[in-house]
């Protein structure tokens, strides 16, 4: 399913709306994907894809996401779940802060799916 799709299907529910602030130049990405005729070209609309998740235009808070990044990847959770905690307050609309808050509970085994 498209990323297009997606978002039409929720904006169907009572109530939900894609969010503001999501990108939209995301659904250029998405539709370019299956298109690519080499794993190469796949690559550089992935880290497009990449770069429109990650980018808020806040740089303190792009830096904040990224070194909570690199604290999950080094297993060390409580300084990662501090800086997203304080960075998700900072900046609530900001999709990936709470994505990255999710993966990092899950990473926990603190999600509530388990």
């Amino acid at each position: 399913m498209h990323h297009a799709e997606t978002l039409r299907l929720l904006a169907r529910l009572p109530g939900r709306r894609p969010a503001p602030s999501l990108p939209s130049r995301l659904d250029e990405f998405f539709d370019r994907l299956p298109a690519c005729a080499t794993p190469r070209e796949a690559s550089r609309v992935e880290d497009a894809i990449w770069g429109a998740w990650m980018y808020d235009g806040h740089e303190e808070a792009e830096a904040a996401l990224e070194r909570a990044a690199a604290d999950m990847a080094a297993r060390r959770f409580d300084l990662a779940e501090t800086r997203l905690a304080i960075l998700v307050r900072r900046r609530p609309r900001w999709a990936e802060a709470w994505n990255k808050s999710a993966t990092l509970y899950y990473l926990m085994e603190r999600d509530v799916y388990r």
